[in-house]
């Protein structure tokens, strides 16, 4: 009887660690909303919607690293040191493909791996949260 409860007790601890993907999204806009009425990061909220609605297609505004750098900053995936915190991005890419283990390591590797500034590492991961955080069918195409 111990084991069964210890068992159940351990099942919803790790159902209730798991990433929950729409607060993920929620705090992502909340702090992107937050860190675009800061002046001192400088992205033109007009050429941020025209980037928005273009799916990243169209011209990147100036200061997206600052943006970008901010909205981890904001959610706790980046340290004051400039570095990623990259568990819970993480954690999003094993729900997404999480029946393809190669696609896996290729997106870890890709989106978590540091780029040559922090604005370039802040960008690359929240590009791939976007595209390869949303669903399984999205991430295994990319």
């Amino acid at each position: 009887m111990k084991v069964v409860i210890a068992l159940i007790i351990c099942v919803a601890l790790a159902a209730g660690a798991a990433i929950d993907r729409e607060q993920v999204v929620q705090k992502l806009k909340t702090a992107s909303d937050k860190c675009l009425n800061d002046p001192a990061v400088g992205v033109n909220k007009d050429e941020m919607k025209a980037f928005r609605e273009s799916k990243g297609k169209g011209t990147k505004p100036a200061n997206l690293g600052k943006l970008s750098m901010c909205v981890l900053k904001e959610i706790g995936w980046m340290n004051a040191d400039n570095t990623l915190k990259t568990d819970e991005a993480k954690q999003l890419f094993e729900q997404g493909l999480h029946d393809n283990p190669t696609k896996l390591q290729e997106v870890i590797t890709k989106c978590t791996t540091p780029k040559d500034t922090p604005e370039e590492s802040a960008n690359a991961l929240l590009e791939c949260v976007v595209f390869h955080g949303r669903n399984s069918e999205a991430a295994a195409s990319a």
